[in-house]
């Protein structure tokens, strides 16, 4: 790793986002992406969404997660739908299919802002 800071040729693709190894001075804390290396914010919202999701999902719940950070898929139609907000700001366009569907389809009871994502609950 050393070597490749040094040499300024090190590079890693996480998230569409390219950052050589001087970049790098975050870590992320939890599982399933627990000790990746990435830039100081990606690491630090991140965190801080993992933390979100304790308070705000079961686990006998299935939760679509809907963003550019996480890439996972429920396999049955979910309790719970997760997307990208900024400190209450949704972000992405309000007219986009996943926001169609929450809308019009998901029959959502509760909306749950946190700094980084927000949970459509049913």
């Amino acid at each position: 790793m050393s070597f490749l800071v040094v040499l300024g040729n090190g590079y890693t693709l996480w998230a569409d986002l390219t950052n050589t190894a001087a970049q790098m001075r975050g870590i992320i804390k939890e599982e399933p992406t627990a000790g990746i290396f990435t830039n100081y914010i990606r690491a630090y919202i991140t965190n801080c969404t993992y933390e979100d999701f304790r308070p705000n999902t079961r686990e006998d719940e299935n939760c679509l997660i809907v963003t550019n950070l996480l890439g996972m898929l429920p396999g049955e139609k979910p309790d719970v739908i997760v997307v990208d907000c900024w400190y209450g700001g949704l972000k992405g366009p309000p007219d986009s299919w996943i926001m169609q569907y929450i809308e019009n389809e998901f029959g959502y009871s509760t909306v749950i802002d946190n700094a980084y994502v927000r949970f459509y609950r049913k």
